[in-house]
């Protein structure tokens, strides 16, 4: 077959082109749509994109050129798979949050990302060049190459940057977006959710963080080699003590609470959190997590037709002086405190003395989901239930949260005030 020789003869510059080419036409959309779908996907298929164009243009075709395209092809395509149904089941990417609208500080990113795909390409891409594939190497992976290879040490000067690539993806794994975003913060997580600690700070003692090695070995070797000879640095090392944010009694607290068997609602990005207002903008505040613990529509007959309410963990009272109260006896015989503006009347939020859930008036909140509904109460309803939609006759069963359990939309059985005590607060 012939060789194409493109611009010069080792392929750096036609593969920086394809690459810079390749992420600008990604960047593109992603910027337009604010689309986050293909951003990792493009990275993935980069490499693929570039080890079949070399491989085809070396026009000599040896066995450690197909071999090694091969890989890279796979492994560029397992990794743009995995990221691309990834971001398909999160539906959006933080990492982009601040950047997403802003056109330089995003091609920034795209940016260095054109750079990870050259360099870690490196390697292929020198292999297949006319620089190298014009002297055959027969004896690919005999001893004899390999003695040749430490003996004579016949790598060409310009050849040493294919392990460019190495070291750089070795230090962007250790020191960048890899360990160092997964280690400590991993164990953290376990840690202050008390989600198999004991068990999860075992398998960390026994494991190689980066070196494979026997873990019945790696168990007993002394920490001195361990934080030297296999890398496991002590920016990778998570001490309770130090970096755990729980304080002695929240931790005991924790244990408690997973020895009775209690789920904890997830509390992962909570700094998407949702706002709420009455109409007239008096009374402001956010939630204490991004999304309600359960949604319900209540048809109850107690003044209105229906009710929709967001159940949330207690949370601090906004506005006091904004506020007044009105307390009044519920459909299932207990009292429930109901909270208003005292400007529009917009009732605000809805508890009872005993408990730390409490009701949050659905049309408050900024950007609820009312899909995932329930609707409460049916056997009263004066107005048509939606088909499909998950119905109680009465009060919702079996629904336990971490806070306690929520029994109706319009008052929470044996509920506690929001303000903490367990009282209302005093009202002017």
């Amino acid at each position: 077959m012939t060789v194409v020789h493109a611009l010069d003869d080792y392929y750096l510059a036609i593969t920086l082109l394809i690459t810079v080419a390749y992420q600008l036409f990604f960047f593109s959309i992603a910027f337009s749509f604010k689309f986050d779908k293909l951003t990792d996907f493009a990275g993935g298929t980069n490499f693929v994109v570039l080890a079949i164009i070399t491989l085809a243009f070396s026009g000599h075709h040896n066995a450690r050129q197909i071999v090694a395209s091969l890989f890279i092809m796979v492994w560029g395509a397992r990794l743009s798979a995995f990221l691309l149904f990834r971001i398909l089941k999160t539906g959006k990417d933080d990492r982009f949050d601040d950047k997403r609208d802003k056109f330089f500080p995003f091609l920034g990113f795209w940016v260095f990302q054109m750079l990870w795909v050259w360099i870690v390409s490196l390697p292929v891409t020198l292999i297949n060049s006319p620089k190298v594939t014009r002297f055959p190497q027969p004896n690919f992976g005999t001893a004899s190459d390999i003695a040749e290879g430490y003996v004579h040490g016949g790598a060409r000067s310009a050849l040493y940057a294919s392990v460019v690539g190495a070291i750089f993806l070795t230090t962007l794994l250790m020191f960048v977006s890899g360990l160092t975003l997964q280690e400590r913060p991993g164990a953290k997580k376990r840690y202050e959710k008390n989600n198999h600690w004991e068990e999860y700070s075992r398998y960390l003692n026994r494991t190689s963080i980066l070196i494979p090695f026997p873990p019945q070995l790696y168990e007993k070797m002394p920490t001195i080699l361990k934080r030297t000879i296999f890398l496991e640095f002590p920016i990778y090392v998570f001490d309770p003590a130090k970096h755990s944010d729980q304080s002695p009694g929240q931790r005991s607290a924790e244990e408690g609470r997973q020895s009775q068997g209690e789920v904890r609602p997830s509390t992962d990005n909570l700094v998407n959190k949702m706002n709420a207002s009455c109409q007239c903008g008096a009374v402001t505040f956010t939630t204490p997590l991004p999304k309600p613990l359960a949604i319900y529509i209540c048809h109850c007959d107690t003044s209105s037709a229906f009710a929709c309410s967001a159940i949330f963990p207690r949370f601090e009272l906004p506005c006091k002086e904004s506020l007044c109260l009105y307390s009044r006896p519920t459909v299932s015989g207990d009292l429930v405190n109901c909270y208003f503006c005292k400007t529009c009347g917009t009732r605000i939020i809805h508890s009872t003395p005993g408990k730390n859930v409490v009701s949050v008036r659905g049309g408050c909140l900024e950007g609820l989901d009312w899909s995932k509904a329930r609707h409460i109460w049916v056997k009263r309803a004066m107005v048509p239930i939606p088909e499909g939609v998950e119905t109680s006759d009465e009060e919702p069963e079996n629904c336990s949260f971490d806070t306690g359990l929520v029994r109706t939309a319009e008052g929470l059985q044996n509920g506690e005030d929001i303000g903490g005590s367990g009282r209302p607060f005093p009202m002017s």
